[in-house]
């Protein structure tokens, strides 16, 4: 321009540079360079699309004749949050920097931006785009070698004067970091311009507009993408780059073409000069039908292998319309000769066989899903290059794409998986798609790949969440996600003040960890689990078949090499399998060989876990972590070579003893004794007094203070007391919180007792009662072999006998006295006395009759304890001595005894609810009535009581008691006409009962239907929120996701070993007021108001609510109750034969008619209702049959139904029928 007569200066080449500003840094991003003498008129960004770039241009040469022409440009911009490529290890972020590159290893470093752990520096011109070099072609083929090292190449750079730029590592020292150890910085090793670029045997469409426009050429080059390498003889290396290219005078604006590019490093051997010399080449331009979206690498995944990750030649393309195409290379040779042929081919564009995305999506990522590991990969690729219309074994692969739209909605191929999504990422290494939903209340969540692949587009929405089931973090508003790390169950987000923050959701760690376990590398699972406060039982249960028989507790102990960590693993331990709701071990994750459950395919193994039994879980795996760590120490090398000295595992050994249930305290209270006594006889005393005792050595007392840190100290006590070591039990008093002035005087006084009745005092004070005697009948043996005093024994004997009875200890005591006939009388006897005193009649009766000689008058009181009134009557005839007390003969106080024993029998079995029994008793009474009293009448008069018409006749005929017959007559007419009216009640109850229960039982099959169908799951909740419980609230599809529940995290705190689920009852703040102290403030104390207590009356009784499940067992008792039984009809037939007996008919045949209409009438009730209840299933299962129901699942049955089914009163005996069809 010119103004003022001045004229400005303009610059060699027209250019738009695009700054970003975070975290107070300005970051070049983007430079759009122009060809000399090209002016930019105007740049503006669109109102609506922010991404859109309006640049206006003029070229300078047409001042000078007066001739203007301006060119218009559109640029669509796509803001990239992340490059980080989801299987490289390191986790390496690129950020561009205007000439540099910034690189860290998030892997390594979590270095916030704008610092970094090193740079790509000088470069020429601004940086235009970076592409990643695949990580899994860096590790099988990546080496380049020069002449004086051995370099890596890691990704290219596309600077803005159209030069590519190769970097990577070349292993010299200067290029290491400073800030992480072992860490080498990316730096340049080869650069080219792509105007260089030999294009005489390319098969280009437009050649001639390509040499006439060779600027605009290659400054329209875009999206650069690596797509295939190949190794060369002299250690360098061939790349294959796809770009996409827009001629700015192209007459098809709305179209683009891809450029193929061959890219050639020669290594050292055949190079004499010190630097790389790089060769490129065009090798076609492909014509597409629209502009290119978006440009990426395959990335694979195989389900079925524990690698399941990888990538795959080639690229796919998406259109800015949607449409999706693959770019193939046709390289059909790995070998060196063939290689740098096939790169001169050109490939070639085909439509994807993966569903579209329901709209364009300018992120997006592409992946080979195989389910079968046995599959040729090879014959797999080359198949679908060469055929691509065709599917590749259908059933083992598929191809998916993931995208995310400019609207913020993630699909799936044809699925929304959200509407409301920021950033995501597509992790094949730990088998997820994770991403950060937008909204309020921003979380982090995770798909499982395999529900992926198996989505029914067809499916419910309800269906669809359920895919979704794992719990999601909560993460900062406007957080972006940044990368997944492939060697490390975290996330890395940036959030919106540009830091950045590492995460370990609960999806990415549980997986993690049970691949690592699965695989055998338990020492970095643990450390691991440690971190993110893992339940350490997964260790096992993940397979304690081969934890314990496959050498799995080897692994264990050989690998973890910090000892406390071990003692954390055995304290942690519990007999649950928490893979059954804890930790549940998804089906998609692959299983090693020699593994079993979870998604594994060793049946066999399956079998064996299934079966393992795990309530002896914690005793087996102490038992076999200690037999490997005794063993290691023994030869003195763990399995992996490990040297360790003699007592390397002694904390973790002390833990086994404790952690068992029960622990073993005593075992390791001597192991601590026998490596104290070892040390000290090896003269390791570390300056100690000879004359002292072992256990004060050093290491016997931290060996004490653990194992007392793991068990109550006063059980840790009182096991070294019970060992009869009382220098021990000093050293463990000394090493707990026991008062001196407690422990040391009673220590002296056992010291200085004989052995035996030190031990007696030991086992009463410890409650062993059992070695008690044991030794308190030593001690006798002992004084009577050094004593001469004569009845010592009896005296002895008489001590031992009072602590047999006060601790219960019969058995033992007869098994002590074996052999004194006298002194096992005694015992004998004691021994019923006790079970009398415990309403033991019946076995204090066998235990006196079984002495010798027996206790007569021991077994009658027994037998008249029990109601055995017959062994009763039959010892005391045995008895020389007289019964009862008070004045009289003989036989009249036996009559007085048995007259008090009738009275009892009689009580008793009126006590008894069967009546059957209660019969049998009191016809017990009337037999001692008439037997022992001589009492006619009492015996008739229980014979009635118990319904026994014809035996209370008899007695009375063979007594000729005219007057006892009649009151037998009259009783059995009174009971007969009671009975009329009683059936009469029980046609009317049971009738009515029976029709209501009909119904209350639909009712209640109704509930238990909709009960079913409703469902109900036992969500049992864990430390972090279990990632593998059903499918979260919060809905995966909506924006306002910010009203779903976060997932809670809480620390499961470790408690005594020995300890099994103490509960904690400390509080900081109570709602109690006993908890608080009394003080001003809380008021504490004062008056309060107290509540009216509600009275209570008949409406404040709980009432049954019709239909309910106690109104069908009140009606199920009712039906019962009035259904007559068996002694009840027993009693009827009885009566109704008397009546007919003794002439009275008439009431005879009324009560059998009676009972016979009683009969029918429930009968009938019963068959009503069965056949009314058979209906109804009918045309239920004919109405469930047409809509297409399964019946089979409708049908519902209760519990009660076949007992009240069964309900019926049977016909009178066949003789009594007979005799009544003549009246």
């Amino acid at each position: 321009s010119e103004e003022g007569g001045e004229k400005e200066e303009i610059s060699e080449y027209g250019k738009v540079q695009l700054w970003h500003r975070n975290n107070y840094h300005w970051y070049l991003k983007y430079e759009l360079r122009y060809e000399k003498d090209t002016i930019v008129n105007f740049v503006s960004f669109g109102e609506e699309q922010s991404y859109k770039l309006t640049v206006s241009l003029s070229s300078s040469s047409s001042f000078g004749k007066n001739k203007h022409v301006t060119q218009w440009r559109v640029y669509d911009f796509v803001w990239d949050a992340s490059i980080v490529h989801p299987n490289d290890f390191n986790g390496t972020a690129y950020v561009i920097d205007g000439n540099k590159i910034n690189a860290t290893p998030l892997g390594r470093a979590m270095i916030p931006p704008p610092m970094s752990a090193g740079s790509i520096d000088d470069l020429d011109a601004p940086v235009v785009s970076v592409c990643i070099f695949p990580p899994q072609w860096r590790r099988r083929r990546t080496k380049m070698t020069t002449a004086n090292n051995t370099s890596t190449i890691e990704g290219l750079a596309h600077l803005s004067n159209g030069s590519l730029v190769v970097f990577g590592t070349d292993g010299k020292e200067e290029h290491k970091s400073k800030m992480i150890a072992n860490y080498e910085c990316s730096n340049v090793l080869a650069s080219i311009a792509l105007s260089k670029c030999d294009i005489k045997n390319a098969a280009i469409v437009n050649h001639e507009v390509i040499l006439q426009n060779e600027f605009d050429w290659w400054s329209s080059l875009r999206q650069f993408l690596i797509v295939s390498a190949r190794d060369c003889e002299d250690g360098g290396k061939i790349l294959r780059l796809l770009a996409t290219s827009c001629l700015s005078n192209n007459k098809n604006c709305l179209a683009e073409s891809l450029v193929e590019i061959s890219l050639r490093i020669f290594g050292g051997m055949n190079n004499e000069s010190s630097g790389n010399d790089v060769e490129i080449k065009l090798i076609g331009v492909l014509p597409l039908e629209g502009k290119v979206l978006r440009m990426v690498n395959w990335l694979e995944y195989n389900a079925t292998t524990t690698s399941a990750f990888g990538e795959e030649e080639g690229a796919l393309i998406e259109l800015d319309d949607g449409s999706l195409i693959e770019y193939n290379c046709n390289n059909s040779s790995s070998t060196y000769e063939a290689a740098e042929e096939d790169f001169d081919c050109s490939g070639q564009v085909m439509p994807s066989a993966a569903e579209p995305l329901l709209e364009p999506c300018p992120w997006i990522y592409a992946l080979h899903y195989i389910q079968d590991s046995t599959m040729d990969k090879e014959y797999a690729h080359h198949h679908r290059h060469d055929h691509p219309s065709e599917e590749v074994s259908s059933s083992n692969s598929r191809s998916l794409v993931v995208g995310l739209s400019s609207r913020s909605r993630l699909y799936c191929g044809e699925r929304l998986l959200s509407n409301a999504a920021s950033t995501f990422i597509l992790s094949p290494a730990h088998r997820f798609l994770s991403y950060v939903t937008l909204g309020s209340r921003s979380q982090l969540r995770f798909i499982p790949l395999n529900n992926l692949a198996e989505f029914d587009p067809l499916l419910g929405s309800d269906e669809n969440l359920v895919l979704e089931g794992y719990e999601p973090r909560n993460v900062e508003r406007g957080s972006r996600l940044v990368a997944i790390l492939a060697k490390s169950p975290s996330a890395v987000l940036q959030l919106p003040r540009g830091n950045l923050e590492g995460a370990f959701p609960r999806a990415l760690v549980l997986p993690f960890v049970m691949a690592l376990i699965d695989s055998g590398e338990y020492g970095q699972a643990l450390t691991i689990m440690r971190r993110q406060k893992v339940d350490l039982n997964l260790l096992v249960d993940m397979n304690p078949t081969h934890f314990l028989e496959g050498g799995g507790a080897e692994q264990l102990v050989s690998q973890v090499r910090v000892i406390d960590y071990m003692n954390l693993f055995l304290s942690n331990l519990s007999d649950l399998d928490i893979t059954l709701w804890k930790y549940k071990v998804p089906s998609w994750l692959p299983r090693g060989e020699g593994t079993g459950g979870g998604g594994g395919d060793d049946d066999g193994n399956d079998e064996k876990t299934n079966k393992f039994d795990f309530t002896t879980k914690v005793n087996r795996v102490c038992a076999k972590v200690r037999e490997v760590m005794t063993q290691a120490e023994l030869e003195g090398v763990t399995t992996t070579g490990q040297i360790i000295s003699s007592g390397h595992f002694l904390f973790p050994i002390l833990s086994t003893f404790a952690k068992e249930s029960p622990p073993k305290l005593e075992e390791a209270l001597t192991m601590i004794k026998n490596s104290a006594f070892d040390q000290f006889a090896s003269g390791d005393t570390a300056g100690m007094n000879t004359k002292r005792s072992p256990l004060l050595l050093e290491k016997a007392q931290n060996s004490i203070q653990y194992l007392a840190f793991l068990a109550n100290y006063e059980l840790l006590f009182d096991t070294a007391l019970g060992m009869y070591d009382f220098d021990l039990a000093k050293a463990v008093a000394r090493n707990s919180q026991m008062d001196p002035k407690v422990y040391l005087p009673m220590l002296k006084r056992w010291r200085n007792l004989p052995d035996a009745e030190a031990k007696y005092e030991v086992d009463v004070r410890l409650k062993r009662y059992d070695s008690a005697l044991k030794n308190l009948v030593q001690l006798g043996q002992d004084e009577t072999e050094s004593s001469e005093v004569a009845g010592s024994d009896d005296a002895h004997f008489e001590k031992c006998l009072s602590f047999i009875n006060e601790h219960k200890l019969h058995k033992l005591g007869l098994e002590l006295y074996e052999h004194h006939a006298h002194y096992k009388h005694k015992i004998m006897v004691a021994l019923g006395e006790q079970l009398l005193s415990e309403q033991k009649g019946d076995v204090a009766l066998t235990v006196f009759l079984a002495a010798n000689p027996s206790d007569i008058n021991g077994a009658k009181r027994a037998a008249r304890m029990c109601g055995d009134w017959k062994s009763y009557f039959a010892y005391a005839a045995e008895d020389d001595r007289d019964e009862g007390s008070g004045h009289g003969t003989k036989e009249s106080r036996i009559r007085a005894v048995a007259e008090s024993i009738a009275e009892e029998v009689c009580f008793k079995g009126e006590m008894k609810g069967d009546m059957q029994k209660k019969r049998e008793s009191i016809a017990g009474a009337a037999r001692i009535y008439l037997d022992y009293c001589g009492d006619v009448a009492s015996a008739v008069d229980m014979l009635i009581k118990a319904e026994m018409w014809s035996e209370g006749r008899r007695v009375s005929r063979l007594h000729s008691r005219e007057d006892l017959v009649k009151m037998c007559v009259d009783a059995a007419v009174s009971y007969g006409q009671k009975c009329l009216g009683d059936f009469e009640d029980r046609i009317s109850e049971f009738t009515k009962a029976n029709e209501r229960y009909g119904e209350v039982l639909e009712i209640r099959k109704d509930a238990k239907r909709e009960e079913g169908d409703t469902g109900a799951f036992d969500i049992h909740q864990d430390d972090g929120g279990s990632v593998f419980s059903m499918a979260s609230n919060a809905s995966n599809t909506s924006l306002q996701s910010n009203m779903s529940a976060g997932s809670v995290g809480s620390v499961t705190s470790v408690s005594s070993v020995i300890s099994a689920g103490a509960v904690s009852t400390f509080s900081i703040t109570s709602d109690v007021d006993v908890n608080k102290h009394k003080s001003k403030f809380n008021k504490l104390g004062g008056k309060k108001k107290k509540k009216r207590p509600k009275k209570k009356g008949p409406a404040a009784k709980r009432r049954i609510q019709p239909g309910s499940e106690e109104e069908l067992k009140s009606l199920v008792m009712t039906l019962k109750s009035n259904c007559i039984d068996e002694a009840y009809y027993d009693i009827i037939a009885e009566t109704i034969e008397f009546l007919a007996q003794v002439g009275r008919v008439s009431l005879a045949s009324q009560l059998f008619d009676s009972y016979n209409q009683m009969r029918v009438a429930i009968n009938d009730s019963q068959q009503n209702r069965l056949s009314k209840a058979k209906a109804e299933k009918e045309d239920a299962k004919k109405k469930a049959l047409k809509e297409g129901h399964d019946h089979d699942n409708t049908f519902v049955k209760i519990d009660c139904e076949d007992e009240v089914d069964a309900l019926c009163c049977k016909m009178m005996p066949d003789a009594l029928e007979q005799a009544f069809s003549f009246f």
